[in-house]
């Protein structure tokens, strides 16, 4: 996807997963807006992108107001949203992993 002139909001955009997202979009011309429920964000975002992107941290997506005023002021500055790459989420797990089985084959050992 080219991402020129596009508006692109990356949500859990202080996490590992989400962070390697920003770069490339703003490389091609994207507007950016970042969201993460933590209040600040890593200075490592800062140093990589500069201040070009709005950048809301402590944005708990749970909560459907916090939620609507950051997209509506990035709609607001902007002109819109094109793009909406959804990271937020909890990846913590409790260590333990279920094996899915391939196809035609046992589930038990």
């Amino acid at each position: 996807m080219n991402a020129t002139s596009r508006v692109v909001v990356i949500t859990g955009a202080f996490g590992v997963l989400a962070r390697r997202w920003p770069a490339p979009s703003a490389a091609q011309g994207a507007q950016l807006a970042l969201l993460d429920v933590s209040p600040q964000s890593p200075s490592a975002v800062r140093a990589e992108l500069g201040t070009a992107p709005l950048v809301f941290g402590g944005v708990d997506l749970t909560d459907l107001e916090a939620t609507r005023r950051a997209m509506a002021v990035t709609a607001m500055r902007y002109g819109g949203i094109d793009v909406l790459v959804n990271v937020a989420g909890g990846f913590a797990g409790n260590g333990s992993r279920t094996a899915i089985p391939t196809p035609g084959t046992s589930s038990t050992p």
